[in-house]
């Protein structure tokens, strides 16, 4: 497997489905795709979804760094 930059993310179609797709977040590898009542085949979070985790966890973060926590 070839090495990937910290901070790379590439998205591509998996070809499971109309909307799902495989994002290669430095050596993560996460599926994206619809709920089956958007026509997707729920196989991952939605994009939407995956934003709302990403401004959560940096909030938490933020939070943890001004309280000392982190």
């Amino acid at each position: 497997m070839s090495e990937t930059r910290q901070g790379m993310v590439t998205v591509a179609e998996s070809g499971s489905g109309p909307y799902s797709q495989l994002a290669h977040a430095g050596r993560h590898v996460l599926s994206a795709d619809e709920p089956e009542a958007s026509g997707g085949h729920d196989v991952g979070p939605s994009p939407y979804e995956f934003l709302l985790v990403g401004l959560g966890a940096l909030h938490r973060h933020d939070a943890a760094i001004l309280c000392g926590a982190a």
